[in-house]
């Protein structure tokens, strides 16, 4: 593991949500062998971890609108321990966190768009498609500043 990663892990209040997000996932779980944070539901060490996530500290970004940076936060571990989170969850925030980094903060009226084109048959593929945030946003039809 290394040196810093390590640090991090070992006492991570105060530390960045991003630092602890790659600090977590350069660490291997003694018990499963996953990335700490990242094993199955019901392994102790990841259990623990995991939560950890959601201790680290948040500021905003300069220049997006306050709870852009919770959002990409939430957004980002849906997309990275997908199995933690309820499964309809999971494609609900993929659409978005591309639209989140660029800055974007869509709102109740965006997300249920973004629902809307997930339940007639919007897919994760056609996302992975998308050449640009602003295909995406076209996708799903939401905007990309909040």
């Amino acid at each position: 593991m290394p040196v810093f990663a390590a640090t991090v892990v070992a006492d991570p209040r105060g530390v960045g949500w991003r630092v602890l997000d790659g600090a977590l996932a350069h660490t291997d779980c003694p018990a499963c062998g996953a990335a700490l944070g990242s094993g199955p539901v019901g392994c102790g060490e990841c259990d623990v971890a995991h939560d950890w996530r959601w201790l680290a500290a948040e500021p905003d970004r300069q220049g997006v609108p306050p709870g852009n940076e919770h959002a990409i936060r939430v957004a980002t571990a849906v997309a990275r321990v997908a199995h933690r989170f309820p499964a309809h969850m999971v494609p609900r925030y993929a659409a978005t966190l591309p639209l989140l980094i660029a800055g974007g903060l869509p709102g109740g009226d965006d997300a249920r768009a973004a629902n809307r084109w997930l339940d007639s048959g919007g897919t994760l593929d056609a996302l992975d498609a998308a050449a640009s945030t602003a295909e995406i946003a076209a996708l799903v039809r939401v905007p990309i500043s909040g």
